[in-house]
């Protein structure tokens, strides 16, 4: 029987949306350079545009989505097509664009921007100009990524083999990153300190950004495609995406420290599809998501403990040409988001939200802790000094309840090594209660039954944590395809006799074995007390032989009863187990003869509207299962 790790996010599903909600007629660019192409803060997306006598992009707002006009106006001001672009986290109306012609815009977007309301002459449609460039590149610049922490610190890659730190306030270049190939991605850690890059040279590189320093380097993936890396949150690991020298797609996990030792458990191989693998984190739920270009899917992982668990993953027929993820700030939380991204394709820009199946209704205090906040924890001149600070973030309590905001310094993870620490020290302490004298050795036999009410309570413990932690699950393809089982009558008489409340509820007078209490039934007692009779002519001369005072037999009777009762609840439990596992057998046969039916719908060409109504439905058939086969397991540990 399969084991599964459980988790909140198991069951986190992409929901696609109507059609008058995506975006449509966009020119997406047709430059090949490897940048995500759209960029979203959750106000507005930015989208390098296809525009001719120079370089321009989009600006949308996502609350009007629809059918764009012909012609409406764009920001536009660069020789060279925009490569990429990126919104000020700071400053929802500020965004930068990278260009083919080695420049840095700084645009603004002016106030009600609407580029869906049609001009009446197009003649008259004025696009928008930028607030400054920044110039220092001698090479085009492909990627441009804002400071987490700091306000107005922008980090820029280009052809020239440099990434360079800007104040763009001011204009200035305050550090260089000096590389000796082609930077193919980069990234920021939490706190804005460090950099993370890959090079076409195959090596990854972690940076001292102040210091324009190395801090720790070692080999990358050995394929000769790009790499891309993304930073996993509030600790000491990077993923990288690549190609294996076969030309197979890899996914690896980094210590930044020790970079040099290789991978975290080797380089993970993925498929062979040819389209470079966008990487996305999001630190609130510890969730990577992984989009190929060219594909139509969107994979996702949880990473717990140096660990990528598979959650599921979206599907559409569309190929993706870019990705883009809001910030956590921008999720509807009432609708219960855990992320949603813009997926672009050739002509149309879908949202595609992602959530958690609940059926209560209200704040979700489990999932939602804390969000980024809108304001910097340092300014630039600040953070160009040496002073480092941590971002500050908002409660999700409070968005949620409509109270005012005050932004704070976000908490770092606690450290696991004290506990390994801690352990050492017991293990020390022992020779000393070993050595004790004759005395405390009787004090400690007088505390004995208090030991063993405390280790009976931690054993407790330990056994409500693994049965949390460790249940029984059928495999995703039988999720998947098990809506024609659950529609049936049997599986539904199923349901009803083995629903939630059925199984909390206690026994019932009318059932002849208890299945699910825990204590012992108390029958009426066998005669095993006849034992005598039976080993009576063994030892009849002996008993004769014994004076009349002496009975032994009758200290035994005690010890028979005790043995009875186990026996009988033995057999009880046995019988439960028996019929429960029966039951749950036929359950879970019937979900894998579900496989072809469904395969005969997916012929059919279903809507994907239908296999999402699948999928719903199929994890309230598994949940259901798997309480009722982790409840098997209980008795059967018993």
């Amino acid at each position: 029987m399969s084991m599964v790790r459980a988790s909140k996010y198991r069951h986190v599903y992409g929901q696609p949306v109507k059609k008058d909600q995506c975006f449509d007629n966009i020119r997406l660019t047709k430059n090949a350079f490897d940048s995500n192409l759209a960029k979203s803060n959750g106000k507005y997306i930015s989208l390098c545009w296809n525009a001719s006598g120079g370089g321009a992009f989009a600006v949308l707002p996502v609350t009007k989505p629809g059918k764009l006009p012909d012609r409406f106006p764009l920001f536009s001001g660069h020789k060279g097509a925009v490569l990429d672009t990126e919104w000020n986290p700071f400053d929802d109306d500020m965004v930068v664009s990278a260009s083919d012609d080695g420049s840095i815009g700084v645009w603004k977007v002016p106030a009600g921007f609407d580029p869906m309301t049609p001009a009446e002459d197009l003649d008259s449609v004025s696009d928008v100009e930028a607030v400054k460039f920044l110039t220092g590149h001698s090479k085009k610049v492909g990627h441009v990524l804002f400071n987490p922490v700091a306000k107005d610190i922008l980090a820029s890659s280009s052809l020239d083999h440099t990434i360079k730190i800007w104040s763009v306030e001011s204009g200035d270049v305050l550090f260089t990153l000096e590389h000796p190939d082609v930077i193919t991605s980069f990234a920021w850690n939490y706190d804005g300190t460090q950099i993370v890059s890959t090079c076409r040279d195959k090596k990854i590189r972690v940076w001292d950004v102040r210091k324009e320093k190395v801090l720790s380097e070692g080999q990358g993936h050995p394929g000769s495609k790009a790499s891309r890396v993304v930073w996993l949150g509030d600790r000491n690991r990077v993923a990288t995406t690549g190609f294996s020298r076969l030309s197979d797609r890899q996914l690896a996990i980094w210590d930044t420290e020790n970079l040099d030792k290789g991978p975290i458990g080797d380089f993970k191989n993925l498929d062979q599809s040819s389209g470079i693998i966008m990487p996305f984190f999001d630190a609130g739920t510890s969730m990577l998501y992984l989009g190929g270009r060219g594909d139509g899917t969107i994979v996702y992982y949880e990473f717990v403990d140096d660990k990528l668990y598979d959650l599921f993953s979206y599907q559409s027929i569309a190929p993706q040409r870019g990705l883009a993820f809001v910030p956590d700030r921008a999720l509807d939380i009432h609708d219960h988001e855990v992320a949603r991204v813009y997926k672009v394709w050739e002509t149309q820009i879908e949202p595609v939200p992602f959530r958690v199946p609940r059926k209560i209704e209200g704040f979700l205090s489990d999932i939602y802790k804390t969000c980024h906040s809108a304001v910097a924890a340092l300014d630039a001149d600040a953070w160009a000094s040496g002073k480092t600070s941590r971002p500050l973030v908002s409660e999700w309590k409070d968005i949620y309840d409509g109270k005012k905001v005050d932004p704070k310094a976000s908490a770092k993870e606690p450290a696991k090594e004290p506990a390994k620490e801690t352990k050492a020290k017991e293990t020390k302490a022992e020779p000393k209660e070993t050595k004790a004298e004759e005395s405390k050795v009787e004090d400690t036999k007088a505390k004995e039954p208090k030991e063993t009410k405390e280790t009976k309570t931690k054993e407790s413990e330990e056994t409500k944590e693994l049965e949390a932690t460790e249940v029984s699950a059928l495999d995703k393809a039988s999720k998947q395809d098990a809506y024609e089982v659950f529609q049936s009558k049997e599986v539904k008489t199923f349901l009803d006799k083995a629903g939630e409340e059925d199984l909390e509820r206690p026994t019932v007078a009318s059932r002849e074995e208890s299945v699910w209490d825990d204590e012992e039934e108390s029958k009426p007692e066998e005669p095993k007390a006849d034992t005598k009779e039976v080993k009576e002519p063994k030892d009849t001369e002996e008993a004769k032989a014994k004076p009349e005072s002496e009975e032994p037999k009758d200290t035994e009777e005690p010890k028979d009863k005790s043995e009875s009762e186990p026996k009988s609840s033995e057999n009880g439990t046995a019988k439960a187990l028996a019929d429960l596992d029966a039951e749950a057998n036929d359950v879970l046969d019937k979900a894998s003869k579900a496989k072809a039916k469904l395969e005969e719908i997916k012929a059919r060409n279903k809507k994907q509207a239908e296999s999402t109504d699948i999928h719903a439905v199929v994890e309230k058939l598994s949940a259901v299962v798997d309480d009722l086969v982790a409840r098997i397991e209980r008795l059967e540990s018993k």
